[in-house]
């Protein structure tokens, strides 16, 4: 086969034929390279089907959210829990309750002091009393989350200095804060008190 035949016809590798044998359209595949792109395709997105499978379906919760009026919102857990949404009163609401925005703030807390107490569970050690504070500052160009500085205080006698730089690893990886869009500054500081 000439060169020409080989790069002309590989940029037909997905047209279409209608094969009247099994009656559906398939790929015309003109040459070996073709094919040989045809079938590290098709396992390429076995693999990217199969690993958002894992990745997604992992451990799906579904959250029912009830508009209530008056800018409220309440959400049901599957297991009964409920919580009420608010807007601040700047934005014309009681500011009785979180809003929205507080609780991604408060989520990413929470998160960072569970994935933390969980590692030093499987450690045997001992992290009741650790806290953390969040400051959620909102950007001035857009209406978003721009900040979220979270400041962690861990007991100095429940973690030897050894382990200290492995715990706020860990806190790092928390998976609220690997979610977070790239754009939100989130820095933690760890102290220890």
């Amino acid at each position: 086969m000439d060169d020409f035949y080989l790069t002309s016809h590989k940029l037909d590798f997905f047209q279409k034929r209608y094969d009247r044998r099994i009656g559906l359209w398939r790929p015309t595949i003109h040459t070996q390279y073709d094919f040989h792109r045809l079938i590290l395709g098709a396992f390429c997105l076995y693999r990217i089907g199969t690993s958002a499978d894992l990745r997604y379906n992992k451990a799906m919760v579904q959250i029912a959210v009830r508009y209530e009026g008056n800018k409220k919102c309440q959400l049901t857990h599957p297991e009964g829990m409920t919580l009420t949404t608010d807007v601040p009163k700047e934005l014309g609401g009681d500011a009785s309750a979180f809003s929205p925005t507080d609780l991604v703030a408060s989520g990413l807390a929470a998160c960072i002091l569970t994935t933390i107490g969980m590692w030093g569970e499987r450690h045997q050690l001992d992290l009741a009393g650790m806290s953390a504070t969040v400051e959620k500052e909102m950007s001035t160009t857009s209406n978003r989350i721009g900040r979220l500085a979270v400041s962690v205080s861990v007991p100095t006698a429940a973690i030897s200095e050894e382990l200290r730089p492995r715990l706020e690893a860990i806190g790092h990886r928390c998976p609220v804060h690997a979610s977070l869009h790239p754009e939100i500054d989130a820095p933690i500081v760890y102290r220890y008190v």
